[in-house]
């Protein structure tokens, strides 16, 4: 006789263990990919910091080596001048109408086994505003 077939609530255990295998490559990705934008997060804030630093001051006066400088200072401040491809990535563009600070960078991570991420950031602050 069948009588318990139909009255079975619940998942089965293959099912909870692919629940859990889910679940544990989220928490792995995230715990390998969080740094890095936590980072960029940190540039973004750095670089809003010296364009308020510069804010008021005639910009176009102001050297490409001192406002590199000024953002190199505070990525020591925060502990972000480690990782030489941010300083590396440092950019000031001038043109007649703007000055744009620029820090672009891609990120390299080894999730696991021979699967690597790349990350792309594009930070541009304009000082001219």
């Amino acid at each position: 006789m069948l009588l318990g077939l139909n009255k079975q609530k619940g998942e089965g255990a293959s099912t909870i263990v692919l629940y859990i295998f889910v679940i544990m490559m989220a928490v792995t990705i995230m715990l390998k990919l969080g740094p890095a934008y936590m980072d960029n997060r940190s540039v973004k804030q750095t670089l809003n910091t010296v364009e308020e630093e510069l804010q008021g001051k005639d910009i176009y006066d102001i050297p490409n080596k001192t406002i590199i400088g000024m953002v190199k200072k505070n990525f020591s401040v925060n502990m972000l001048d480690r990782d030489k491809t941010l300083v590396d990535a440092l950019e000031v563009v001038r043109d007649k109408k703007s000055v744009i600070l620029t820090c672009n960078y891609e990120k390299r991570i080894e999730l696991f086994g021979n699967v690597d991420v790349i990350l792309k950031f594009v930070n541009e602050n304009d000082l001219t505003d």
